[in-house]
């Protein structure tokens, strides 16, 4: 129903933002992988006037219970939108300690109107189907020129990945820290080799705990 990202940062893409902090943008990707549509929901009180600022959760079944995979909040006309699979979901609204809910049907019905006129503690019974978004395929066509430049991504992250790698510790560097610090070569490079990058981190404990040693005698 819902497949959606991090990207580090603000991001100006095409994609629908879901939800935006200080550090990354959370991002809807479905429309890349699968068959998509809008589904719109429409919040109004109990006199069918529209509700602004109300949370809205868009929420799939799973594990014997209602799951939400995202929220929204509406807009001064009461309404909010979300980009999911063509399926069923159950949508749940609030706002001021007054509660509403209905099932929509994305891809099928042009809009849910949810009326907030139920206490928190206001039991509810109603028979619902719900249906999961049929199969589908998104294909995707890819130039020769695009694949190329695919292709020169992959080396230059390899080589990246490769300069990254080659800073890590080996025997000779083990064996090395090991002769200055008058410690057991073999622990030592088995520790050094095994931390891969956090190896100056246990260089540097080591030192400063020979240090330490050195000061007490």
């Amino acid at each position: 129903m819902l497949l959606h990202t991090r990207v580090f940062g603000k991001y100006n893409g095409p994609e629908e933002i879901m939800s935006t902090t200080a550090n990354f943008t959370e991002i809807n990707v479905l429309e890349n992988y699968a068959p998509v549509a809008t589904g719109s929901v429409k919040v109004v009180d109990g006199n069918n006037q529209p509700v602004a600022g109300a949370d809205v959760q868009f929420q799939i079944y799973n594990g014997a219970s209602f799951f939400p995979v995202a929220t929204r909040t509406t807009a001064p006309d009461g309404t909010c939108q979300l980009s999911a699979g063509k399926g069923d979901l159950f949508v749940w609204a609030d706002k001021d300690g007054k509660t509403g809910c209905g099932k929509l049907s994305v891809g099928k019905d042009h809009q849910l109107t949810i009326v907030l006129d139920k206490e928190p503690d206001t039991m509810v019974s109603f028979d619902m189907d719900i249906i999961p978004p049929v199969d589908g395929t998104i294909v995707t066509e890819v130039t020769e020129e695009q694949k190329a430049a695919n292709a020169l991504r992959l080396a230059e992250e390899d080589a990246i990945c490769g300069a990254y790698v080659a800073t890590f510790c080996d025997p000779e560097k083990a064996e090395e820290l090991s002769k200055e610090l008058g410690i057991d070569d073999l622990r030592a490079a088995d520790y050094l080799m095994s931390s891969r990058g956090n190896w100056q981190d246990i260089k540097s404990t080591l030192k400063g705990y020979t240090r330490y040693m050195a000061k007490q005698q």
